[in-house]
């Protein structure tokens, strides 16, 4: 009876690792999903920007960092999907406003780089740098635009780094 009870505790136990195991799989891959595998940043929805490099669909922080892996890689990024700023909604690239340089940047660090010695470091290359968010109308870019700054341009405007399907 004492070797019942050990093996059935033993299924358990496996059995219990199992479910654990999956659900941190699981848990991972919804994580992999919202990072950047080009910054190693959060992707916030409203800045959510699909390409395609090399045949290959991918998921950016944004459309500057989008726009940096086609002038690091020499290789054209189409961009397939952006986000509307406002709504967090996707948008047509066609049809998008961009407004880039505003004082709005979701990818930017929310601490300053510092050394060993507490001391900031200055920044002098940041791939998401000038920010770049994403508008439906021009009426909506042209109002962000006025209380952010930054200049407004279409995606047309990135050839032959940035491209349209």
């Amino acid at each position: 009876m004492a070797s019942k009870n050990k093996w059935l505790a033993s299924i358990v136990g496996i059995a219990a690792v199992a479910v654990a195991g999956v659900g941190i799989f699981q848990w991972q891959q919804r994580r992999e999903e919202n990072i950047c595998h080009h910054s190693w940043r959060d992707i916030h929805p409203g800045v959510l920007t699909i390409g395609e490099v090399d045949g290959k669909q991918e998921r950016f922080c944004c459309p500057a960092c989008a726009l940096t892996t086609a002038m690091q890689t020499g290789k054209p990024v189409r961009i397939l999907r952006l986000t509307d700023f406002n709504t967090q909604k996707p948008l047509d690239p066609k049809e998008a406003f961009l407004v880039r340089g505003s004082d709005a940047n979701l990818c930017a660090h929310p601490h300053p780089l510092t050394d060993q010695d507490k001391q900031s470091f200055p920044v002098h290359f940041d791939r998401c740098l000038p920010s770049m968010v994403a508008f439906g109308t021009v009426q909506k870019a042209e109002a962000f635009q006025q209380e952010h700054g930054g200049e407004m341009l279409r995606i047309a405007d990135f050839s032959p780094h940035l491209r349209i399907p």
